[in-house]
C-alpha cells in the first residue's frame, strides 16, 4: 500500500502526518518520507521528524527513511543523517 498517513500521535497526544509511506501489510515493512519544498527549511528538525514518525506504525518495521526537498541538503545534514536518504526535485526528474 502506498500513500499517506493522518491520526493522532500517541505521545504527543496532537495530530500529525506521514507525507509519504509505503507499506507491506504481509510483510509489515514500510518506508516513510517527509517532503519539504520550500526555498528553505530546518534541515536538522525535518530530518529528526521523519526519524521519529517510526513510533506511529505499531507492528511495522520501518526500514526506509526519505526526505524530499526541493534542493539538496547540506553535506554536514546528510553525514549527520546517513539512515535518511535525501531526495531532490532534480532527483525525481533525473532520466
Amino acid at each position: 500500500t502506498v500513500g499517506t498517513w493522518w491520526g493522532t500521535d500517541s505521545k504527543t497526544r496532537m495530530q500529525t502526518d506521514v507525507d509519504v509511506l509505503a507499506a507491506s501489510r504481509t510483510s509489515k515493512i514500510a518506508v516513510i518520507g517527509e517532503c519539504k519544498y520550500r526555498n528553505s527549511f530546518n534541515e536538522t528538525e525535518a530530518a529528526e521528524s521523519v526519524l521519529g514518525k517510526a513510533h506511529l506504525l505499531p507492528g511495522f518495521s520501518v526500514e526506509g527513511y526519505y526526505l524530499f526537498s526541493k534542493s539538496p541538503v547540506s553535506a554536514k545534514t546528510a553525514k549527520r543523517f546517513g539512515n535518511v536518504r535525501f531526495i531532490t526535485l532534480s532527483d525525481l526528474y533525473e532520466g
